[in-house]
Parts: C-alpha cells; sequence; structure tokens
C-alpha cells in the first residue's frame, strides 16, 4: 500500500502532467495574436493544484503566492502564464524531491484532524456526548500513529492509544513525560467507554475536557 509520501508525489506528477495538457490546450485564433483555450480543463487544473499546494506547501509561502498570482489574473490570455504556474508546480516537485516539503503531512493531517474535531464539537452542542468521545478518540490516535511515523517508531494496524501511548513515552527520546502519557491513558479508557456502550462511566463535561485537551496536545505536536 502506497505511503503517504508517496500518494503526494504521484498526485503532483498528475498534476504536472495535467498541466502540460492545459498548455496544449491553448490553440492560436486564425488571423490573430490571442488563443483558444480549453476552459474546463485549465480552471480544472487551476483549482486542484491550488487545494494541493495549500494543503502540502501552505497558503503562507512563496509557492502558494505566486501560483495564485497568476491564477487569479482576469484573464489568462496565453501558454506562457500557464508556464509561470507550470514552473511553480515544477519547483514544489523538487522540494520535496529534495526531502525539504515531507513533514508537510503533519500539517495536512491536523487540517484532516479539524474536521474531525469539528464534528465533535457539533455533536457535543447538541448533547451527543457518546459520537463525540468516539470521534475526538479518533482523532488522537490518530495523532500518536503519525507521531510514531515521524520518529521511525514501528507500529502496526492493532496499535490503539494505550500502545502508541507507550511507545512514545518510553521511547529513547520520549516525546512527552509521564503526566501526559497518564492523561492520555484516561482519554483512551473514556473513549473505550463510548465505543463498548459504557455510557454511565463519563460525563458531557468529561468529554468537553477531553475535546480541549486533544485540540491542545494536537496543535502542539502537529504544527
Amino acid at each position: 500500500m502506497p505511503t503517504f509520501d508517496e500518494k503526494v508525489k504521484d498526485r503532483l506528477k498528475e498534476l504536472i502532467s495535467m498541466g502540460e495538457k492545459v498548455r496544449s490546450s491553448f490553440k492560436p485564433r486564425a488571423s490573430s495574436t490571442s488563443y483558444i483555450r480549453d476552459e474546463a480543463l485549465t480552471w480544472h487544473w487551476i483549482t486542484m493544484c491550488l487545494n494541493f499546494i495549500s494543503r502540502v506547501v501552505g497558503k503562507n509561502t512563496e509557492h502558494y503566492r505566486v501560483f495564485e498570482n497568476s491564477a487569479t489574473k482576469e484573464y489568462i490570455r496565453n501558454p506562457s502564464e500557464i508556464e509561470q504556474m507550470q514552473g511553480v508546480m515544477l519547483a514544489v516537485n523538487s522540494d520535496i524531491e529534495a526531502g525539504f516539503l515531507l513533514d508537510r503531512d503533519l500539517l495536512i493531517t491536523a487540517e484532516a484532524f479539524n474536521d474531525v474535531l469539528e464534528q465533535a464539537e457539533y455533536l457535543l452542542e447538541n448533547k451527543y456526548k457518546d459520537a463525540a468521545a468516539v470521534l475526538i478518540g479518533a482523532a488522537l490516535e490518530s495523532t500518536l500513529r503519525k507521531m510514531c511515523d515521524r520518529r521511525g517508531i514501528e507500529v502496526s494496524s492493532r496499535d490503539g492509544i494505550d500502545s502508541l501511548n507507550i511507545k512514545l513515552a518510553t521511547a529513547d527520546d520520549p516525546a512527552y513525560n509521564k503526566m501526559v502519557q497518564k492523561q492520555i491513558t484516561a482519554w483512551a479508557d473514556l473513549r473505550n467507554n463510548a465505543a463498548h456502550g459504557y455510557y454511565d462511566k463519563y460525563t458531557h463535561s468529561n468529554v468537553e475536557d477531553m475535546d480541549k485537551w486533544v485540540r491542545s496536545f494536537i496543535e502542539q505536536h502537529m504544527a
């Protein structure tokens, strides 16, 4: 199964290839210096590239700024402007191949976690504490798994919050202290109670506390 980094690289190659098709779609008009082009293909490609750069590299980067400036012109008149944007995609590719941007997957994961936690917050607001606890637990488990990946700690699909927590806390270079380890164990217990239907073993307030703690933990360790 492809790793995350392999998926990023494959997607980037697809976008660069698609950019060549966009450039090739520009055809000069008869008796004119202007061009006709495949409008749908052009804007489809631009949208996907902006989404890719914002998620993998980030919006506060030169890559995103240059691409966006070219993409948001009132009208893209000729293939040279597509070539400018394609140049940005090639620069992103070079940086990724050189290993400069691979840790950006942590930010992508953080964005995905925010989506999950927003769902959990909505559930909490509507008094669905049990479903919210399961979602928050899933975000915490995924965070711990990604932290293990970053540190080169071997994990398997069978590892849950408790085993991942132990691996991170007892590594040669521990990811966090014993107090944090103990708190994660408590949240794992709450998530397990929610997943197995022991709803009377925790309160709505407990899940709210879990939500706040996990959000803070993700911000600290996934940035």
